[in-house]
């Protein structure tokens, strides 16, 4: 089984560094002196506690490095856990390789099933996560599993007494606005976290504290059924933030079965893909709203997402009635990997995770996240241009792209024009379309709308 070095944790004054497997489930292991060594079994328990059945979102640390590991057997006797196998030998194997290691794993793993149609069976943790609509409709309570109507999901609002007065408006204004959309999506989740959702306010130190630390003027717990907004926010910011945490209980939903929790969940597990769901939801709702793009968060991958929409057949409602694993097709097929030779999706997500995170706090760094710009440019060009379009077919789609980056962000330019520019070029003279562009070519003096402390070059 592949594993990905994801990122590292300070517990109890010790450093760990998390690895995730194939299932999205973290092992770990301690780094003393630079040198890697096994977890105890009370602090593996504690790790797999708040890592494997919380959700917590950890800052992933570099690329998404795959090792291949061979785990670790565990067994119980007199109570005491011991390694039976492979412990010294494993321990030197991650020391001193940077591609093959030895080293425990969950010990739940011999449990886990795995399914190919759309969900996965945990018997570990007792869950069982879906990834499509299809697959929602075994486990739905009977009254769940026909799709409501738009009055239904109306009375559903009207009848629960923990949606908070305030709030009710903002439900059926969202309401109202999927209607007039017409899309062809799973209301089902929607229509369940309406029946049990509780909203209400909780202030911003309070707030920060349950996100982990990260700065939030909102936040949908989707375990819990609680939706909670800054209650120092201003009205004009509640006007954004309800919304988009609305948008979130349109396809994340948790509700019993059997014994089980059943999950349905965008992003698979709390940390792989989170970024995107972030971004599509604020896409998303920033399409139904009509919203000015410049005061919403999320705006690299949201751009990002963009591209893709206007490029590919990935779209809201794809989005909507599926998960993380769509996203990831639909860029994996509309990506030559002969044009992009180091492009991965893990590389990817990781990429536009860390640049979220400096949007949100330092400067765009071109150094880091020049792939950003290549891939993104990549696909979008790859898609639209062909030797039938015409000069101004070409011009069209050089400045929708551009548009996409540039003036959708309030805090400058997180592009490399340059990148971009010389994409642009090759891929027209890749596929033969005769047409001289440098005329229209933008530079970073001339990107119209836009100031440039943080232009990349």
């Amino acid at each position: 089984m592949d594993f990905y070095l994801v990122g590292t944790v300070l517990y109890n004054g010790r450093r760990f560094n998390i690895f995730e497997d194939s299932n999205f489930r973290k092992t770990f292991l301690e780094v003393i002196n630079d040198k890697f060594s096994y977890v105890d079994y009370k602090t593996y328990l504690e790790l797999d506690r708040l890592y494997n059945k919380k959700t917590l979102f950890y800052r992933l640390d570099g690329k998404r490095k795959k090792y291949n590991f061979i785990p670790k057997i565990m067994m119980s006797i007199g109570g005491a856990v011991m390694a039976v196998a492979l412990t010294i030998s494993g321990v030197n194997a991650l020391n001193n390789s940077s591609s093959n290691v030895v080293m425990p794993h969950n010990l739940f793993d011999k449990n886990e099933i795995i399914m190919e149609d759309g969900y996965t069976v945990d018997e570990g943790m007792k869950r069982i996560y879906v990834y499509s609509a299809d697959r929602l409709t075994d486990f739905l309570p009977e009254e769940y599993k026909q799709n409501p109507t738009y009055d239904q999901l109306v009375e559903a609002v009207k009848n629960n007494q923990n949606i908070d007065d305030s709030f009710k408006p903002y439900y059926y204004d969202f309401i109202e606005k999927l209607k007039e959309a017409n899309l062809n999506i799973d209301l089902r989740p929607f229509y369940m976290n309406i029946k049990t959702v509780s909203t209400g306010y909780m202030s911003e130190v309070d707030l920060k504290g349950i996100s982990q630390g990260s700065a939030s003027q909102g936040i949908f717990m989707a375990e819990y059924h609680n939706i909670y907004v800054n209650s120092e926010a201003s009205k004009e910011m509640l006007d954004f933030v309800i919304p988009h945490e609305i948008g979130h209980t349109t396809n994340n939903v948790w509700f019993d079965y059997k014994g089980y929790t059943v999950i349905r969940d965008f992003c698979k597990s709390g940390n792989y893909g989170y970024i995107i769901e972030e971004g599509m939801d604020s896409l998303f709702v920033d399409t139904l709203y009509g919203f000015n793009p410049e005061v919403l968060p999320y705006r690299i991958i949201n751009n990002h997402s963009q591209n893709l929409i206007n490029s590919t057949d990935y779209n809201f409602e794809t989005y909507i009635n599926g998960s993380i694993i769509d996203y990831q097709k639909t860029m994996d097929d509309a990506i030559d990997q002969n044009l992009v030779s180091d492009y991965n999706f893990d590389g990817y997500l990781n990429s536009v995770s860390s640049a979220t995170l400096e949007y949100h706090f330092d400067e765009y760094d071109k150094a880091n996240y020049t792939d950003l710009d290549e891939i993104s440019a990549t696909l979008f060009f790859d898609n639209k241009l062909n030797e039938n379009c015409s000069f101004q077919n070409v011009i069209d789609a050089y400045n929708e792209y551009i548009n996409n980056m540039v003036e959708q962000n309030n805090k400058g330019v997180f592009m490399n024009i340059d990148t971009v520019n010389s994409i642009f070029v090759n891929t027209l003279e890749r596929k033969n379309i005769p047409f001289e562009v440098d005329d229209i070519l933008y530079t970073q003096d001339t990107l119209p709308n836009l100031t440039t402390n943080t232009m990349t070059k």
